[in-house]
């Protein structure tokens, strides 16, 4: 436990300098982008309401979160990103209930997205999925 207060004490004060601080972290820079994805995200909203309702629970919140962070100097205009998300998340749901569909990435996002959706690889696979998709 002291190893981890000593760790985390260097990154109190992030305007001194420290010999252990690898990464400088600029919190202004980080600020602007996190308001550019999240305007982004606002604008897909407004532009398809029904956005939402396709990103509510943490799984799918944050596998659109770092679609838009990976691809955040390519995004498509946000009412293009949101209808292709709403028409994938469509077939989503369809799968659920029809599970011998054909498309192997609507059935794998099925599958990534249940029980324990957090764990590193469901997220990496859905991560993967989106970007193909």
């Amino acid at each position: 436990q002291l190893l981890l207060d000593t760790y985390y004490a260097h990154y109190d004060d992030l305007e001194q300098e420290s010999e252990f601080r690898t990464v400088n972290f600029d919190e202004e820079t980080f600020s602007e982008k996190f308001r550019n994805i999240k305007e982004y995200f606002l604008n897909c909203y407004n532009e398809k309401n029904e956005f939402v309702n396709y990103v509510i629970g943490n799984a799918h919140f944050y596998s659109v979160w770092a679609i838009l962070i990976a691809h955040k100097d390519n995004l498509p205009i946000p009412s293009d990103f949101a209808d292709r998300y709403i028409n994938f998340m469509l077939e989503v749901e369809n799968a659920k209930s029809q599970p011998k569909l054909e498309n192997s990435n609507v059935l794998g996002y099925v599958k990534s997205s249940t029980g324990a959706s957090t764990d590193i690889n469901q997220r990496l696979i859905r991560f993967k999925i989106l970007e193909d998709e």
